[in-house]
């Protein structure tokens, strides 16, 4: 957030807001804001005024401005169009022309598509934007500042205050610090509808648009005729043209790159924000002698989308920007300067060539004017929804590294999510924070105690400890019964505190969760074939009936049990509609009903009475690499093969020491990649 002219009134993210008496706020009022009323008794003392143009997203903005404020206030609030010298004004500057604002704002300049004003004075307040999103922002701003949070996407994560007198002042120009702002974001088959909300309310919506998914595939299968016509265009993989997976082109051939230009200005229509033209994905780059003599695959990506920028700029008026990634076989830092019109987004996952995260940033960096960040916020094959596994959740993660990423220059970021916001819901509700204002990170302990005060009351307490340890916790190794014993007694001590229905339905969300990462553990744990198929079918039923939460994302689920071996029918699929309905013979993999306050109440109760807490009382020790045989010393018996971690499965990097006697130099692996 970039303070750019005026004093602020209060922390959009931390603990402050102003719902108050008149002596009170005035104690807290910054120099230079006026204090307004906004309700008083029940009664609204202003009202919500739009320009006589404004468009449908400004007027749908100040239907919620409306609708928030009466539920706070039990004060209907009129909505008038004015001129925005009164009343409470919403909308764009070039909805209030009599305001005289036009000088503050320049939505030209993509990174400042977002600013907004947020000004109370004599006679109103200004929620005025650079643009209808930014209006949007204003609104939502407004209303933190009066209490209200979204901070998960369902309706039972919404927080109303009750106040009847209402004032606020504040005097604050607003501007993001990333200016797309798409970490975290829905996955296929998530609810985009409560998404889309959730980013609104939150500011995650972005007035520029970056494209920047995998486009290849798409050019040819746009253009299949003239690939089948002249398949030189395609890469020589294996001395076979289209070879391989057959979705890498041969970007020395000047006539592919025309085509990959012409399908480009096909697509980029004038006032575009952008395009993609990052590879597809995987490997099987061409390995033809005029290839290879353009440099490296970065080099060639980097060719191929500088030339598209050029004549699409040339075009459309320097307006149109285009994407890609420094990702998997282009991830290292190219030999050539990248246009000044393509944006790269620099994966943290998938990363080739030997160099680090933090290298990657400073080499790209030497060679293009405009960065961003692609992110992992979650994957669900790498983390089943489970706590303290994805980074999305990782608290001090996201505190460390967004706002080191923007030291280093990154304006942009998308991320890879999942709907997993009972593992990683305040890391990202914190992203959210952190995107629009890095400096958010100096107050993330202040942002947390909001949370948990505001989303558990009374009930605060032991549910800041249950984030603690699912959301800040990483370091500590816990087996998974001490982590069980944890959460279900934050749980049972958090119910005993609270006779709040809003904020029992939330403790009631995290039981359901609590219980899933049970029986996940259980899964994990079956011993028999017979036992995991049991096993699984409780864990994905259990997910199944509790996917209005968005705690599991149930289909992903599906998908991964049936990856893992499990044989889930296929009317188990979240996609088919065919479900059981209460009272109803039900499928054994799926039913619809709702859990009962009952049957919470005892996984929780089941839960604190089973588990017990376990401290580790060692000190880790660090070992040599120069190894020894144990054969002969420690007469090892023989024993079936081994297989790395659970399911014989594991990603990432990793180094590893075995023993290979001399007269048996080889040691045989099978390796399944996927």
């Amino acid at each position: 957030m970039k303070q750019l002219t005026f004093s602020v009134a209060v922390l959009w993210l931390g603990a402050a807001f102003t719902v108050a008496a008149t002596v009170q706020a005035a104690a807290e009022e910054p120099a230079g804001s006026v204090e307004l009323a906004l309700a008083a008794d029940g009664t609204a003392q202003q009202s919500i005024v739009l320009g006589p143009n404004a468009d449908q997203r400004t007027r749908d903005a100040a239907d919620d401005l409306a609708d928030v404020l009466e539920r706070i206030s039990g004060a209907a609030f009129e909505i008038i169009e004015g001129n925005g010298a009164t009343g409470i004004a919403v909308g764009a500057y070039r909805d209030f022309p009599d305001l005289d604002l036009g000088a503050r704002f320049d939505p030209d300049d993509i990174s400042r598509r977002d600013e907004y004003l947020l000004r109370t004075h004599e006679d109103g307040a200004h929620l005025v934007g650079a643009t209808e999103l930014a209006a949007q922002h204003a609104v939502w701003d407004f209303l933190h500042r009066l209490g209200h949070r979204q901070f998960f996407p369902t309706k039972t994560w919404e927080v109303i205050p009750h106040e009847p007198d209402l004032r606020i002042a504040v005097d604050v120009f607003e501007r993001p610090d990333f200016y797309n702002r798409m970490g975290p974001r829905s996955a296929p088959w998530s609810d985009n509808e409560r998404w889309s909300r959730w980013h609104d309310r939150n500011r995650m919506t972005s007035a520029f648009t970056l494209r920047t998914g995998h486009s290849y595939n798409g050019i040819i299968r746009r253009n299949e005729s003239a690939f089948e016509e002249r398949p030189e265009y395609l890469a020589l993989v294996d001395g076979e043209r289209g070879g391989g997976r057959g979705d890498k082109f041969c970007i020395s051939n000047e006539g592919l790159r025309e085509l990959v230009v012409e399908d480009a200005l096909a697509r980029a229509e004038p006032g575009m924000d952008s395009i993609s033209m990052d590879p597809s994905d995987g490997g099987d780059w061409c390995e033809c002698e005029d290839c290879a003599q353009m440099g490296s695959v970065s080099d060639r990506v980097v060719i191929l989308a500088n030339e598209v920028a050029e004549t699409i700029n040339e075009q459309h008026a320097d307006e149109t920007y285009v994407g890609i990634y420094a990702y998997a076989s282009h991830s290292p830092p190219p030999s050539v300067d990248v246009h000044p019109k393509v944006i790269v987004s620099i994966a943290t996952s998938f990363i080739r060539g030997g160099y680090t995260l933090d290298e990657l940033v400073d080499g790209w960096s030497e060679r293009t004017q405009m960065i961003g960040i692609r992110e992992y916020h979650d994957v669900h094959t790498w983390s089943q929804a489970m706590p303290r596994r994805a980074r999305g959740g990782d608290v001090r993660y996201l505190t460390e590294r967004i706002p080191y990423f923007h030291e280093r220059g990154a304006r942009f970021m998308n991320s890879e999510s999942a709907d997993s916001w009972g593992a990683n819901g305040l890391g990202y509700y914190l992203s959210a924070g952190l995107l629009w204002d890095v400096d958010a990170a100096n107050r993330v302990d202040e942002i947390v105690d909001d949370f948990a005060d505001k989303a558990f009351g009374r009930a605060c307490e032991p549910m800041r400890e249950f984030y603690h340890l699912i959301a800040e916790d990483y370091e500590t190794v816990r087996t998974d019964e001490d982590l069980l014993a944890r959460m279900y007694r934050h749980l049972d001590d958090a119910r005993a505190l609270t006779d709040d229905t809003d904020i029992l339905a939330r403790l009631d969300e995290l039981a359901l969760y609590t219980r899933y990462v049970e029986l996940m553990f259980k899964f994990h744990d079956a011993e028999n074939d017979t036992a995991r198929e049991e096993a699984a079918q409780h864990v994905f039923r259990h997910a199944y009936r509790m996917r209005d939460s968005m705690f599991v994302h149930s289909r992903a689920l599906f998908r991964w049990l049936r990856r893992r071996g499990v044989d889930v029918p296929d009317e188990a699929d979240p996609g088919n509609l065919a479900v059981g309905q209460p009272g109803e013979d039900v499928p054994p993999w799926k039913c619809s009903q709702p859990f009962d306050t009952e049957e919470i109440a005892g996984f929780v109760e089941a839960g604190f009475a089973h588990y017990e807490q376990m401290v580790m009382e060692f000190q880790p020790v660090s070992f040599s690499e120069e190894l020894a045989s144990a054969a002969e010393a420690l007469e090892l018996p023989e024993v079936p093969t081994g297989c790395f971690g659970r399911n014989n499965t594991f990603r990432g990097q990793h180094v590893m020491f075995t023993w290979l006697e001399p007269e048996a130099p080889v040691l045989n692996l099978r390796v399944t990649g996927g």
